[in-house]
């Protein structure tokens, strides 16, 4: 089994199980809670990006199940949420808990959606949930079905996914390799004049050292603060490590590309590759880490040229300096 992650809204992520069917196919093996258009036993295609993460692309053959998701009310008791699921669970819906109210429902093929709807629909006239559409599978023809299928928790501006005031403000990277003990650091970032970029802060994965310290392990999409490899001491807010200061530069670059077209972004990655360089992908956003030892002059060079034809903009981020202590 392998982690396939996915990014709901361009702002936040979520890995999945899934099952490696070689050829860059992967069947899911959970049901998802914020990603939409996706559903349990759905064979997608993955690509790697760094450290062996795989970066959802595409679906490439529906499982004919629907996803749904529920958000119960506060205060709801176990017996209350069991009294009001077992009518779905007689039509063959299962769930996946999340958080301590949030579910994620798997509609199996052949379900009638309409009466699953129905019987969600219940469970908000009766103050016991909220619900929301992750992705519905079946032939439209019924009366509902165009608004049941676009159903979101945003229409109850008091149902939130995530308590966290920052969850759309914050840019998250994929973890690394399942089995590390790496921590996630929140950078704070400034806007510039015109906005950008859109988030407040940047979370990095980091692995901590015995002295307390973190070497830095993402290549960071909006910071000017860090590259990978560099060594950074943290305060502790509220459950978070926050970056206090950076203690030791690893020597190593980061550099940004702007893809223009999105369909470029893998060849643009494997010219890296090429080049020793190690990347990350967000969209068209390309962050890369030029290792100390790599040659900047013929790297510059080629991303001038691809500049120059209009394939790519890139910001020399931070360049390699002496490490100092």
């Amino acid at each position: 089994m392998v982690k396939v992650l996915f990014y709901p809204d361009d702002q936040s992520s979520e890995s999945l199980w899934a099952e490696d069917l070689g050829s860059g196919r992967y069947k899911l093996r959970n049901s998802p809670w914020f990603m939409y258009g996706v559903s349990f036993e759905d064979v997608v295609r993955a690509r790697p990006v760094v450290d062996g993460v795989l970066e959802f692309v595409e679906v490439l053959e529906p499982s004919g199940s629907s996803t749904f998701r529920i958000l119960l009310r506060e205060n709801i008791e176990p017996t209350m949420f069991e009294r009001y699921w077992k009518p779905l669970q007689a039509l063959g819906c299962t769930w996946e808990q999340a958080k301590k109210r949030l579910y994620a429902v798997d509609a199996p093929r052949g379900a009638d959606l309409e009466q699953v709807a129905d019987l969600l629909e219940r469970g908000v006239a009766d103050g016991v949930w909220d619900w929301e559409t992750g992705c519905w599978r079946a032939d439209p023809g019924g009366a509902h079905t165009n608004a049941r299928q676009a159903r979101r928790f945003a229409e109850d501006p008091s149902c939130d996914l995530d308590s966290s005031p920052d969850r759309h403000l914050t840019m998250r990277h994929g973890a690394g390799p399942t089995g590390t003990d790496q921590r996630p650091v929140v950078f704070r970032l400034v806007p510039d004049e015109d906005g950008y970029p859109d988030f407040q802060r940047e979370i990095l994965w980091a692995n901590p050292r015995v002295d307390g310290t973190y070497e830095i392990a993402s290549i960071p999409y909006y910071t000017y603060d860090v590259a990978r490899g560099d060594i950074v001491s943290v305060n502790e807010e509220d459950g978070e490590l926050l970056f206090d200061k950076l203690l030791h530069e690893s020597g190593n670059s980061v550099l940004r590309i702007i893809v223009r077209n999105a369909e470029c972004v893998d060849d643009v990655q494997r010219m890296l590759k090429g080049l020793g360089c190690d990347t990350e992908a967000s969209g068209r956003l390309v962050a890369v880490n030029v290792p100390a030892q790599v040659d900047y002059g013929p790297l510059r060079e080629r991303l001038l040229a691809g500049e120059e034809q209009d394939r790519w903009g890139f910001e020399e981020a931070v360049l390699c300096r002496e490490g100092v202590e």
